[in-house]
């Protein structure tokens, strides 16, 4: 990353250069983070490429091209969802304010439904087992009420 530094004619009088050590970032920001199994932090600069990621062989790849759309749309944030390695991810994305590049967090759909499928099979077994446990408190109130008008009618 470079800037140009001017005098007060607005002539070049050299460049501030800035060099950054990608490995070190991601060593100090990135490598100790956990979202999931599947889950990643992933920084895409103006030209789709992958600057940081939580997984280290993906940095200076291609970004997917929903990334490219995103960069292109002008939006500032959003969710995204497309097809990687044969999985669809979802996720959520921002753009940087001091840089024109996006910050996104995305995971498989499969693993982010995983936890509603299960909560949707626990709620299914306690309504199965709420209702019959409701059918038997009234079979044994009503079987209560019936008895004593049975000895009556008797």
């Amino acid at each position: 990353m470079g800037i140009e530094v001017l005098d007060f004619e607005n002539n070049i009088i050299g460049y501030l250069i800035i060099v950054i050590q990608g490995a070190v970032i991601h060593q100090q920001y990135f490598a100790h983070v956990k979202l999931g199994r599947t889950g990643r932090i992933i920084t895409v600069n103006e030209n789709s490429i992958v600057t940081m990621d939580t997984d280290p062989a993906e940095i200076n790849k291609q970004a997917p091209d929903e990334y490219t759309r995103i960069i292109e749309s002008g939006l500032e944030e959003g969710g995204l969802k497309y097809s990687f390695n044969n999985h669809v991810r979802a996720g959520y994305y921002k753009k940087m304010r001091v840089q024109p590049w996006i910050v996104a967090y995305a995971m498989d759909e499969k693993e982010i439904y995983e936890i509603n499928k299960s909560i949707v099979i626990t709620s299914v077994i306690i309504g199965i087992i709420s209702m019959l446990l409701m059918t038997l408190v009234v079979f044994i109130f009503t079987k209560s009420i019936i008895k004593p008008l049975n000895i009556i009618v008797e």
